[in-house]
Parts: C-alpha cells; structure tokens; sequence
C-alpha cells in the first residue's frame, strides 16, 4: 500500500465531511433561488423583456447548480467512512493470507471459547 493511498483512506472522513457541509450550503443555495425565481416572475410579470429575457438565463443557472447540489449530494453518500474503507481494502487480504488460512487450531479454539464468554455475558445483561 502506497502512502497516497493510505493518506487518502486516513482523510475519507473529512472528505465526506466537507461534501456533506458544501451540498448543505448548496441546497440552501438551490432552495432560496427557487422562491426567488417564482418571486422575480410575479413581481416582473408585466415586463415582458425581463420574463423572455432575464428569466431563462437565472432558470438555466439555477437547473445548473441544482444538478451540481444533486451530484454533490449523491457523492457525499456513496463516499465511505474510513472504518468502511478499511474493511473494503483490508479484510480481502487479510482473509486471503496464506498464513491467517494456517492458523493454528489451538488459537481458533481459544478465540471460540472468548467469544462464546463475550455472548454470554452480553445475555446475561
């Protein structure tokens, strides 16, 4: 594993942190742009050069940055957190390892035996 890589790992939270604060910022953008559309066109409706004109071109922007909110939004879901990142990455190798496939029986025996201790007391509260 490269350094870039395991940096990049190290830093999907705050990368989905920032692409959840940006699509927030952005749908408020989208939001109050949407009434203020609808607010410019009923205070512009007898201006007809405004409503062929200037209107389209704020609709185009506005259908522009909503499709880009959308994108946004969409990434900031599918991006996984570190821990998920880890797991997608590493339990592969870890369950394909040659090594980890020999283990020793004993270590799978106390291993059972801790985790049948661990579930007990978990009933028992």
């Amino acid at each position: 594993m490269n350094m870039w890589l395991m940096y990049l790992v190290l830093k999907l939270d705050n990368i989905s942190g920032a692409l959840i604060a940006f699509s927030v910022i952005l749908g408020m953008v989208v939001i109050f742009g949407g009434l203020g559309l609808f607010a410019l066109r009923d205070i512009h409706e007898d201006d007809e050069a405004f409503l062929k004109n200037i209107l389209p071109k704020l609709f185009k922007i506005y259908k522009r940055v909503s499709i880009v909110t959308i994108t946004i939004v969409c990434l900031a879901i599918l991006v996984p957190t570190t821990k998920q990142m880890a797991a997608i990455y590493f339990v592969p190798k870890v369950i394909n390892n040659k090594q980890v496939q020999k283990m020793p029986n004993k270590l799978v025996v106390l291993a059972n035996s801790w985790m049948d201790e661990q579930i007990k007391s978990i009933k028992s509260k």
